[in-house]
């Protein structure tokens, strides 16, 4: 499974750009942020982007119906 961003990226970044005590506590609460996002495996992310074309491609059916084009 993959996350759509690179949490190992942006918990570096985070830790390179916030020091001392203040740094230590936003990088924590920025790691448990990443933690918990939700992971994304392709079949789910194909049947997400499946259903979204589907939807288009009926919104677009609608507004040839009304526009007459």
């Amino acid at each position: 499974m993959a996350r759509i961003i690179d949490g190992e990226k942006l918990k570096k970044e985070v830790a390179s750009t916030f020091h001392g005590a203040i740094g230590l506590t936003v990088t924590g609460a920025v790691h448990e942020i990443i933690d918990r996002q939700p992971t994304v495996d392709l079949e789910s992310l194909f049947f997400a982007v499946g259903k979204r074309a589907d939807y288009l491609e009926k919104l677009y059916t609608k507004i040839q119906a009304v526009t007459r084009l």
